[in-house]
């Protein structure tokens, strides 16, 4: 069965959502590394210790090629340069500005985060960067069309957003229709 929780909770079904600012933190991630790495190249020719900066401006040269070459040739946007690049920056930027960089990299890291939606049989819990508890009583609706989740509140709100069926684990797929039977069996008149 699925788990969505550090408590081990069980969801018979996990819906996960699209993120659409996923390009914007991995052009936000290169850019950083980039100028980070002009900074260190800066620092190093003014700098008496010219050989570990050189050498840490080859390796960091090096993670980016391989961040470049993952995503043109993979097409994966994985962030894992921003986070090796915000760590080094602590060490050998000014200490504000490392920490501005740290502070880029864990909204990144949040932002990259596949946002799902756990479907229970006494709740439905939306696991962004901070987790929301629904009842079922709240919702006159919840359903899956097309690929596109409408959970309908009694309070007149409306939730839609499109799933994202790369994510989902193939193991645990499920049919619209099934989810929708399992909606249609927990919502209350």
């Amino acid at each position: 069965m699925p788990i969505i929780n550090r408590n081990q909770e069980i969801f018979p079904y996990i819906v996960v959502l699209k993120r659409k600012n996923q390009q914007g933190f991995w052009m936000l991630s290169m850019a950083i590394s980039f100028l980070f790495i002009i900074y260190l190249i800066w620092k190093a020719i003014q700098s008496p210790d010219w050989i570990v900066l050189t050498l840490l401006i080859i390796t960091l040269n090096g993670l980016l090629m391989a961040h470049l070459y993952s995503y043109f040739k993979k097409g994966k946007k994985e962030m894992y340069i921003l986070y090796i690049t915000a760590f080094i920056a602590l060490f050998f930027m000014p200490f504000l500005l490392g920490l501005i960089l740290v502070g880029i990299a864990y909204l990144g890291f949040l932002a990259t985060q596949p946002e799902e939606i756990g479907f229970n049989h006494d709740r439905i819990l939306i696991k962004k960067m901070f987790k929301r508890t629904i009842q079922w009583e709240e919702l006159s609706n919840a359903m899956i069309k097309d690929g596109l989740l409408t959970l309908d509140f009694k309070n007149n709100k409306l939730f839609q957003a499109e799933t994202d069926d790369e994510e989902d684990n193939d193991e645990y797929d499920a049919s619209e229709e099934e989810f929708n039977e399992f909606c249609k069996a927990h919502l209350k008149p």
